[in-house]
């Protein structure tokens, strides 16, 4: 999901990370659980830096066994990560 433009032209002190996702319709979420499922059945690929990959290993971990990524991204949010979207 990523090339090597992705990571030159990466804005390291704003940004703890890509999240690449499917272009989807917007939509008026009720809550931010509903907001949390969308982004995460929407995700081709997440890159971030180690030393968020490390704060957040085991749901790393969890999402390279073949888990969703719902439980990372609502902790990323919460915990108030921010990452470069970009749609594909």
């Amino acid at each position: 999901a990523f090339n090597k433009d992705d990571f030159i032209n990466f804005d390291y002190y704003n940004y703890d990370g890509i999240l690449k996702i499917n272009k989807s319709e917007n939509k008026r979420f009720t809550t931010m659980l509903d907001f949390y499922s969308n982004l995460s059945n929407n995700v081709i690929g997440i890159a971030m830096k180690e030393s968020a990959y490390m704060r957040y290993k085991s749901l790393c971990e969890d999402i390279e066994s073949g888990a969703s990524a719902h439980n990372l991204i609502e902790m990323f949010l919460t915990d108030g990560m921010i990452f470069d979207v970009k749609e594909i």
